[in-house]
C-alpha cells in the first residue's frame, strides 16, 4: 500500500514539474513581452505628457496675468482674464436661452466657485463643453457677482481657451 501511494506521489510530482515549468517558460515570455509592451506605454505616455506641458506651457506664457480662480472675487467690475480647473458643467434642460453653467475650482452649490454662464442661442455653434470637464480653463470676460456667486458670462468662443487647446 505505501508503495502505491509513493507511486503516485511520485507521478504527480512529474506531472506538476512539467505541467510548471512549461507554464513557467510560457508565463517568463509573456511576463518579458508585458515589460517590453508597458515600457512601451510608458514612452509614449511620456512623449503625450511632453507635449501636453509643452502646450500648456504656451498658453500660460499667452496669459501670464491670468487671476486665479478663487482671486476672481476681488474683480467684481473688471474685465479679466481668470485660469481655473473646469470642475462641473450643467445644462439644465427646458431653461430659455439654453444656458450652460460651468463651474470653475468649486462645484455648485458651493457659493465660492467662479462660475461660467455660456447662453447657447446666442452663439453660431455649439461646443462640447464636456471634452473639457477637469481641464485647465482662461477665461477673459466681465466679472460680476449674481447673488453672492462670482460669475463671468462667455459671450463667444474668443473669451474662453483651453489649456492644451482640446
Amino acid at each position: 500500500m505505501k508503495k502505491g501511494f509513493s507511486n503516485k506521489v511520485i507521478l504527480f510530482i512529474v506531472i506538476f514539474v512539467v505541467f510548471f515549468t512549461g507554464c513557467t517558460s510560457n508565463d517568463s515570455r509573456e511576463i518579458l513581452n508585458g515589460k517590453k509592451i508597458f515600457a512601451k506605454i510608458v514612452a509614449e505616455e511620456n512623449v503625450v505628457e511632453e507635449i501636453i506641458i509643452k502646450e500648456i506651457d504656451k498658453v500660460q506664457e499667452k496669459y501670464p496675468e491670468a487671476i486665479p480662480w478663487d482671486e476672481a472675487k476681488y474683480y467684481v467690475g473688471e474685465e479679466v482674464i481668470i485660469k481655473g480647473p473646469m470642475v462641473n458643467i450643467n445644462i439644465p434642460s427646458g431653461v430659455r436661452g439654453n444656458p450652460v453653467f460651468m463651474d470653475i475650482g468649486k462645484v455648485y452649490p458651493d457659493r465660492s466657485r467662479l462660475s461660467l454662464v455660456a447662453w447657447q442661442n446666442d452663439w453660431s455653434y455649439k461646443p462640447n463643453f464636456w471634452g473639457y470637464l477637469h481641464e485647465e480653463v482662461y477665461i477673459k470676460g466681465f466679472v460680476r457677482d449674481y447673488k453672492g456667486v462670482t460669475q463671468i458670462t462667455i459671450m463667444d468662443e474668443g473669451q474662453i481657451e483651453f489649456a492644451y487647446g482640446k
